[in-house]
């Protein structure tokens, strides 16, 4: 079992992208969130963590609480992420791109969330990835990989399916999906389009995916067709394309959570791992 080159690739660049537009899109608050002139100065920063050495040398977004110097690094993270993406020395981007990402959680983490996690998640797996997928290292890299996915979407579902509230079951007194798809004018319109019924019957199937698409992929491998992966992971991207298009402030988490699946598909044929004399 080995992650396929071409989707290896396309996966960094995909990061890369995303790297970029998560800096576009922090770009607007450098002045109200990580310079001296907004809610958190530096020095309020330094009360916070104390005497926490390590966290001062490297969180770079707290040696300097001047907007010039904000904006600086997040120019720099720009070029990074724009590199990545047309993968040009991914291995080194992607390892500067994650200490510049992670400083920049670490001057706010009150804003950090998903997204964050999901960014952190990719660009260590980019930094840390075997050259040669086709080796021991890459065949250690695809199990671990998967492992970090399936147990990503089956928290999710889980947790869904266990809500003591049920408002991911198909009897949810107010399912779900109805209170999902009011905040965007494309999520109304699909809200109107369902109606109640089909909230009910639409509102089950996520927990389904996130529970059902890990396993799906686990046996199309074994059964070495990517066709069946890539349906499991059609489904996925499907699923957070609907998060992105109906939720406010989604649309790059969903694009980040279906990134993480490009690499997904992975092929057990010509596997030559080194062999003792």
């Amino acid at each position: 079992m080995y992650l396929r080159p071409r989707a290896l690739a396309l996966a960094r660049r995909c990061f890369g992208l995303c790297v970029a537009l998560s800096v576009v899109e922090r770009w607007g608050v450098l002045r109200a969130c990580y310079s001296d002139a907004g809610v958190l100065p530096v020095a309020a920063w330094r009360d916070d963590v104390g005497d926490d050495s390590l966290h001062r040398a490297v969180c770079l977004h707290a040696w300097s609480g001047s907007l010039r110097w904000q904006q600086l690094l997040s120019v720099f993270q720009l070029a990074l992420g724009l590199l990545l993406a047309v993968d040009a020395a991914p291995r080194t981007c992607a390892v500067l791109s994650l200490w510049l990402y992670a400083s920049a959680t670490a001057r706010h983490a009150r804003l950090a969330f998903i997204l964050d996690r999901y960014a952190h998640l990719v660009l260590l797996w980019v930094a840390l990835a075997p050259a040669k997928p086709r080796s021991a290292a890459g065949l250690a890299a695809a199990a671990l990989y998967r492992a970090q996915l399936a147990w990503i979407y089956w928290d999710a579902g889980y947790a869904k399916r266990a809500d003591p509230d049920r408002g991911w079951a198909s009897d949810a007194r107010v399912p779900a999906l109805d209170a999902y798809l009011r905040h965007t004018a494309v999520g109304e319109a699909l809200r109107a389009l369902l109606g109640p019924r089909g909230l009910r019957a639409v509102t089950p199937t996520v927990p389904l995916v996130e529970l059902g698409a890990p396993l799906l992929c686990a046996v199309g491998a074994l059964a070495g067709s990517t066709t069946v992966q890539w349906a499991a992971i059609g489904a996925v991207v499907a699923m957070h394309a609907g998060i992105g298009a109906a939720m406010n402030g989604a649309g790059l988490l969903s694009v980040f959570a279906a990134a993480a699946w490009l690499p997904a598909p992975v092929s057990y044929t010509h596997l030559t791992l080194p062999t003792k004399a």
